[in-house]
């Protein structure tokens, strides 16, 4: 965890991007965080995001019937799962298609690794 302003924290993840996002559990600036990701909270961005903005490629898509799961990896091969409404169908992503997505601050929680 880089740093902390009440329950706002900014984390660094592996591929070297810089998130904000929410404490969960108490932790102090250093401390080495698990980060989670509501999949339906992750967004495919369009266009100037301003935060939380990170490159990814799709690995692998499941539809669900009323939603679609799919399975995105970061360039450091970390794995984010992204949930859209087939409602979005003009939008749907391809699988090994590269695009960025964008997650709110609110969507991410932080927990201390111990």
């Amino acid at each position: 965890m880089l740093s902390r302003q009440g329950l706002t924290v900014a984390v660094k993840l592996e591929a070297g991007n810089i998130l904000q996002a929410s404490l969960v559990v108490p932790a102090k600036v250093g401390d080495a965080v698990w980060v989670s990701i509501r999949p339906e909270r992750v967004r495919i961005s369009e266009g100037d995001d301003p935060q939380n903005k990170i490159q990814v490629q799709i690995t692998n898509i499941t539809y669900l019937g009323d939603a679609v799961r799919c399975i995105l990896r970061t360039p450091n091969n970390e794995e984010v799962v992204m949930k859209l409404s087939v409602t979005d169908a003009e939008r749907m992503p391809r699988a090994g298609q590269s695009l960025h997505v964008c997650l709110q601050p609110k969507s991410i929680s932080v927990f201390p690794q111990t």
